[in-house]
């Protein structure tokens, strides 16, 4: 199913024929369309739950942003000239910048070793800040300074010397529902499911506590069997455990 057949099922289902229009188009669903989307993808692991981003990083830069990820697995460098592969580790921040003498663009270039999560917030704003202050800020360049709190980032270090592909695997949010005619996950392969989790938005900002309670327990019901799949895959082939 795609987005307005989501929305016009939960017209049905939910009888708030105020939250989508004769018409079908949005009149306040998609919110929490998307919001039940947002929980059920931190409810509970599935097998889309996984995802790659994929950045091209040029030579001498050291920043990779990554939109929607819930977590970071692992994260790993391509040569875009002959195709090789390699795993760069992570380390922690404080590790990281005690590691290297200068500001992460300061730094000689190499070959792709470490990553660390980036800070992409200053406080305050950045459009708070003063002049005086910023001269400050922009000499602690490790920091990415944004307003835009929506994605995460994080720092390939040392710099890259030539051209690289950075894959960073993890968990990542399905697609945001804002078209008509898009589609998830949940949309696809679990429409009940993706209702239920708005449904349960809806009672969540009723306040009433049972609703939310009744829907969580359906929900629950519903992907339990879900989880069971990705475990099934997991486990499949293993013989033996490590150690």
């Amino acid at each position: 199913m795609n987005l307005i057949q989501i929305r016009q099922q939960f017209r049905k289902l939910s009888g708030r024929f105020d939250l989508v229009n004769s018409d079908g188009s949005d009149n306040g669903a998609d919110f929490f369309i998307n919001a039940g989307q947002k929980y059920l993808d931190r409810r509970e692991t599935n097998q889309k739950s996984w995802a790659t981003k994929f950045s091209k990083l040029e030579s001498g830069k050291f920043a990779v942003t990554i939109p929607d990820c819930r977590a970071i697995k692992s994260v790993w460098a391509s040569n875009i000239t002959d195709g090789g592969r390699t795993q760069i580790f992570k380390r922690d921040w404080d590790v990281m910048r005690n590691s290297f003498e200068s500001v992460f663009p300061a730094i000689d270039s190499g070959a792709a070793l470490y990553y660390t999560p980036l800070h992409i917030r200053s406080a305050p704003s950045i459009d708070k800040i003063n002049a005086g202050d910023m001269d400050a800020l922009c000499g602690a360049a490790e920091i990415l300074v944004t307003n835009d709190m929506s994605y995460n980032a994080i720092a390939v270090l040392p710099p890259t010397s030539e051209d690289i592909y950075v894959e960073v695997v993890g968990y990542y949010y399905s697609n945001p529902l804002v078209s008509d005619e898009d589609i998830s996950y949940w949309s696809q392969v679990n429409p009940n499911v993706l209702i239920m989790g708005a449904l349960r938005e809806v009672e969540v900002f009723n306040r009433n506590t049972t609703g939310v309670n009744d829907w969580e327990a359906a929900i629950a019901s519903e992907v339990v069997g879900i989880a069971m799949d990705l475990i099934e895959e997991e486990i499949a082939e293993v013989s033996q455990m490590e150690g």
